[in-house]
């Protein structure tokens, strides 16, 4: 507590030139303090530091070169799936129900002809908790953009700069979805969607799907959020005991903008279909000792992370 109100004294020292009391520096704390005990208390442990997300991109990394020898036909479809999900819950700081609102053709790729060579992936999804709460998607978008009857406001990820050690998540994508495609389609619904300025209708089936004898069912919020735990523990990201959850990788990825690429916050938190005041009051957390060595170093190197989605995947 202490060390923490010395840090908001120096912040305000620095950024405003002026002192703050013992008394106004408690308040501030015990505020912020008291948001997080609100929102991220789980089974009487509170969760003060981030995922270390990285670890989880070096992991994926290690099993495509080593156990799978480069080869993404060698990847398991669940094992593809799993890194999917982990890919589309944290480049766009997303909330936990959004992989299972997904939908199988309910994107686009701008930039290339596919994922392959596409600078930006942009998707919908359907009913999020932003479209049924009669005061969200209020940032200023396109009309093409905007959220459209029962469909989000676009969502879109940057394709990240090409790192060594680490897979292009782009192509992961892109073999994800080939691979899906070869699924057999039992699991659809009617949507309507927004297409060139016209509404139009189609059956779209759920992107994240399971196989079950001959056929396939969606996964349910809960599954996918268990597998992406599993994923997340068995890649070391998250340290035993620890609290953390797969529901903090959005808290994660909003926390490390905030703290390293300010500048890309607004922008982020809009994409996320969130408001900055909302994120800054619930979402913020301690930046990892991991993670905060990690991201220095990547700060130090030739490759300095200078968008949201570079600092994800450093």
């Amino acid at each position: 507590m202490e060390e923490t109100e010395y840090a908001v004294k120096r912040l305000f020292k620095l950024a405003y030139e002026m002192t703050v009391g013992s008394s106004t520096s408690t308040v501030i704390v015990s505020a912020a303090k008291s948001r997080r005990t609100v929102r991220l208390a789980n089974d009487g442990k509170m969760v003060e530091d981030t995922i270390s997300i990285y670890i989880v991109w070096n992991w994926i990394f290690i099993k495509f070169t080593t156990v799978f020898r480069n080869n993404w036909d060698d990847v398991p479809y669940k094992t593809l799936s799993d890194w999917a999900v982990f890919g589309l819950r944290l480049l766009p700081a997303g909330r936990p129900q959004d992989p299972s609102l997904m939908y199988l053709d309910l994107h686009e790729v701008i930039g290339g002809d596919s994922l392959l060579t596409a600078t930006r992936f942009v998707f919908r999804l359907r009913l999020p908790k932003d479209v049924l709460l009669a005061q969200a998607n209020k940032r200023k978008r396109k009309r093409s953009e905007r959220q459209f009857g029962e469909l989000s406001s676009e969502v879109y990820i940057d394709r990240p700069t090409a790192r060594r050690g680490r897979v292009d998540f782009f192509v992961l994508l892109h073999h994800f979805l080939r691979r899906r495609r070869k699924l057999r389609q039992v699991a659809h619904e009617h949507l309507r969607f927004f297409s060139n300025g016209a509404a139009v209708a189609k059956n779209w089936a759920p992107l994240f799907v399971f196989v079950a004898g001959t056929n396939t069912k969606p996964y349910q919020r809960s599954s996918l959020s268990l597998r992406t735990l599993a994923l997340l523990r068995e890649a070391g990201a998250i340290p035993k005991g620890s609290p953390l959850k797969a529901e903090h990788i959005r808290h994660t990825a909003l926390t490390l903008v905030h703290a390293f690429l300010p500048e890309k916050f607004e922008e982020t938190t809009a994409n996320a279909r969130h408001t900055v005041e909302t994120a800054t009051n619930t979402y913020i957390l301690r930046v990892d000792k991991r993670s905060r060595e990690h991201i220095a170093a990547a700060f130090n190197s030739d490759k300095v992370p200078t968008t949201a989605v570079d600092l994800l995947t450093c």
